[in-house]
């Protein structure tokens, strides 16, 4: 398991092995763990990113740690299926990781730990305690590593480790709505078309956080003013933006793309842009006037192209802070587990078929697997493919 905390004083040098202070530094070591094994912490804040299915043991393949006798040699490949796991790391900041191992040995204090390439990240041991090692990784330079635990002169087990510079972005987020007002005078009465949204930031930045962290990415969103649509666009059901359910049925809503939605959305950007300029990327909630009807798909939000300036979302519910990071995700250039251009953010095993659901990666957060307040996780070739890196 991962958690971010502070160096401690003794360090490898890059591609180094790191050593217990007060272990054995010469002598020949009679005993030996059979295999390191990594484990994930409970807690999401405890760690960067920790994926344990870009590298899932493949049918045929022997796991690592399987027979645990077996001699191992970690794989200059580091995308070989063998079950080992992915870190993702910080430039300047460190990860720590606790391993457990098969055997409770007495002399685990013999076991080193090396970084292969140096140059990327330093290892730091903190403290050995009965059957697991407690060390650090920090993350030195931009790029891949694997971290080795040997003894005796044998590897015992790996965890492979992406370190990235933090990107940043600022978000602008607001409620987009349409204020009517019917009579005159003292008999004057001013109402919304739509339903009121709960616009709690915090809550959506603490799940931005918990998504983004993994690709060392931090997203500032801040509370924008209510954005007030003209009297002229016409929200009502059937109106051109909403279909005659008031809703944003699956497929229908695609004929109206272009010509319904589109021009509203892009409007609503511009306008908002003018008034509040100096956001990196801009989200947009609106919530339809009509109830959802059961057995029918609905398009819960979309980005205005991948990699695009803005994205709008039309749900209020559960799943309302996955759909606005979901959506924030492509524009900053993630694709879904079954886009046929995305080829290049997924391993072959963690693609999806027609309904976005990959199987071995149902909370992926840019799939639609369900629950939807659950889907945050993402995999070291999303890490990479974020903003382009």
């Amino acid at each position: 398991m991962c958690d971010v905390g502070q160096s401690a004083s003794t360090q490898s040098t890059p591609g180094q092995v790191a050593r217990r202070p007060g272990a054995p530094t010469s002598g020949v070591q009679t005993c030996c763990p059979d295999v390191a094994e990594f484990k994930k912490a409970t807690r999401p804040a405890d760690y960067f990113g920790f994926d344990d299915k870009t590298d899932m043991v493949d049918t045929g393949t022997d796991p690592y740690w399987v027979p645990a006798a077996k001699a191992k040699t970690a794989p200059s490949d580091k995308l070989t299926r063998d079950g080992a796991v992915w870190l993702s790391v910080e430039k300047g900041q460190t990860a720590k990781c606790i391993i457990d191992f098969t055997n409770n040995l007495t002399c685990i204090s013999n076991c080193t730990y090396e970084t292969r390439p140096g140059g990327k990240v330093t290892v730091v041991t903190s403290s050995i305690a009965a059957d697991r090692a407690v060390f650090e990784i920090r993350g030195d330079n931009a790029g891949d590593a694997t971290v080795v635990v040997r003894c005796n002169g044998q590897d015992k087990g790996w965890v492979h480790v992406a370190c990235h510079e933090r990107l940043t972005f600022s978000v602008g987020m607001c409620e987009v709505n349409q204020t009517i007002t019917t009579g005159t005078g003292a008999a004057a009465r001013s109402s919304l078309t739509l339903p009121r949204p709960t616009m709690n930031v915090a809550q959506y930045q603490s799940f931005f956080d918990d998504c983004y962290r993994a690709a060392c990415i931090k997203v500032n969103i801040t509370a924008l003013p209510r954005y007030d649509l003209s009297a002229t666009t016409n929200l009502a059901a059937g109106g051109g933006f909403f279909d005659a359910n008031g809703q944003m049925e699956s497929p229908g809503y695609r004929s109206r793309m272009a010509t319904g939605i589109y021009p509203v959305t892009d409007a609503i950007d511009s306008a908002v842009r003018r008034a509040h300029p100096g956001y990196d990327k801009y989200l947009y909630l609106m919530i339809p006037p009509g109830a959802r009807q059961s057995g029918t798909g609905y398009l819960n939000g979309f980005a205005r192209g991948i990699g695009g300036n803005y994205a709008i979302f039309f749900n209020d519910d559960a799943g309302t802070y996955s759909t606005a990071a979901h959506e924030f995700g492509h524009t900053i250039g993630l694709r879904h587990p079954n886009d046929s251009n995305g080829t290049g953010q997924y391993p072959a095993h963690l693609r999806a078929g027609d309904t976005n659901v990959a199987a071995n990666d149902v909370l992926n957060l840019m799939g639609y697997g369900n629950p939807r307040n659950q889907r945050k996780e993402l995999r070291y070739k999303q890490w990479k493919a974020a903003s382009g890196r």
